[in-house]
């Protein structure tokens, strides 16, 4: 029922459906362009949509404050993926097609795909299911910068 009313909320807005991926994003935030760069690098098709009431999008999406980041978007399947989550974790989702919600990465970390730099900090990818409790679906160890 959830991904059925998350491609409706797509369908409704008017958005491109025509990709893979729909992405909302805050105006003006570039590390979620970088993302949208990295998803279409791994061979998504990304559209994007500007949307300064993220906070109103995540709550009826159903995803958990504690896990929010900068940008949301929604797969054409109708998952909800939140966050930094890097494409391989995307397309391994996508291909086991769970019953669950929607993968998120909190925050946004040091060296997820978009927040690349020197040092890279471990993060989690949670699944999240349809009642808003969250399990690790996926870790990315601390990478150590170059001497």
């Amino acid at each position: 029922m959830l991904i059925v009313l998350a491609a409706l909320l797509v369908l409704g807005r008017g958005l491109p459906v025509r990709g893979d991926i729909t992405v909302f994003r805050r105006p003006g935030c570039l590390c979620c362009l970088a993302w949208v760069t990295r998803l279409r690098e791994a061979g998504f098709r990304v559209a994007v949509q500007e949307e300064p009431h993220l906070g109103a999008l995540r709550r009826r999406l159903g995803i958990p404050e504690a896990k929010a980041s900068c940008h949301t978007a929604l797969t054409r399947e109708g998952y909800v993926i939140e966050g930094h989550v890097p494409p391989q974790d995307i397309r391994r989702w996508l291909q086991e097609h769970p019953a669950l919600r929607g993968l998120a990465v909190p925050g946004m970390p040091a060296g997820s795909p978009g927040m690349e730099s020197a040092v890279a900090e471990a993060y989690d990818v949670w699944a999240l299911s349809p009642r808003g409790e969250a399990t690790v679906y996926a870790h990315h160890p601390a990478v150590p910068s170059l001497p």
